[in-house]
């Protein structure tokens, strides 16, 4: 493989409020900021209105991975400074309750809700996904397929979750374990080529097991909206340090 292999990191914080640390349903007031003073910088929704997801570009470099991963944070912290919250940074939130979370209006995250119930309704969880681009898609499947077994030694470096409803859970990801739960969530089993990776999937779409390609959900998949490797183990990073480390160990692998 001669390819450049380019990086992109999107994260998921917290929306807390700063007085109580209570988590707050305020993205919508954050989106609305961030759209008017940094339309350059991608902000998005999330399934829950007290989370906020950022997406770098395609950077090819850690140094640019780092200086867009930089300016994005301090879009949100602004933003959220302005509708008088705070950003934090942890795979699950020590002590807010699910029950209290409101789903975003939007009909992806409401048909999920419908979909899959109780299991959807307490994955307040927030995680860092870092896609590695690779155009070959028969080299993008060998890539799961030697990846997937050092999922678990790259989670222990960046764990961030270990209390859950005021609760120490004994787990330093107890984010993963909340996921583990998903249909589809976990390490892939081995593919031959990438028409068996195609196969299982409209294999379980025409069961309706999955509405479409979109809704797996493993911790390595390949995108299905632009050519690359997208790794989803990671709990979202405490630093931008953490989060550049991960990004790294992520594409030295591929």
């Amino acid at each position: 493989m001669t390819e450049a292999l380019t990086i992109g990191i999107e994260e998921e914080y917290q929306v807390i409020d700063p007085e109580t640390r209570e988590l707050t349903g305020q993205a919508g007031l954050l989106m609305d900021w961030a759209t008017a003073n940094e339309p350059d910088t991608t902000v998005q929704r999330e399934v829950y209105q007290s989370q906020i997801e950022i997406a770098t570009s395609v950077c090819e470099s850690l140094a640019e991975a780092r200086t867009q991963l930089v300016a994005a944070r301090r879009t949100v912290l602004d933003a959220a400074e302005q509708a008088g919250s705070a950003i934090a940074a942890a795979g699950t939130h020590p002590f807010s309750d699910w029950r209290n979370q409101s789903v975003t209006d939007k009909t992806r995250y409401q048909r999920l809700v419908r979909d899959y119930r109780q299991i959807m309704r307490d994955l307040v969880i927030f995680g860092c996904h870092v896609h590695v681009g690779i155009s070959d898609k028969e080299v993008a499947v060998q890539v799961l397929n030697r990846s997937r077994v050092w999922l678990p030694v790259l989670l222990a470096l960046c764990t961030n979750s270990p209390y859950w409803l005021g609760r120490d859970t004994s787990y330093a990801s107890y984010r993963t374990a909340l996921w583990s739960r998903w249909p589809f969530a976990g390490i892939p089993f081995p593919f031959q080529d990438h028409q068996d990776y195609q196969q299982v999937l409209e294999s379980l779409v025409s069961v309706g097991t999955i509405r479409d390609a979109t809704k797996i959900y493993w911790d390595l998949r390949l995108s299905e909206h632009v050519p690359t490797v997208e790794f989803r183990f990671a709990d979202v990073c405490m630093t931008v340090d953490e989060a550049i480390m991960v990004t790294g160990l992520v594409r030295a692998l591929a």
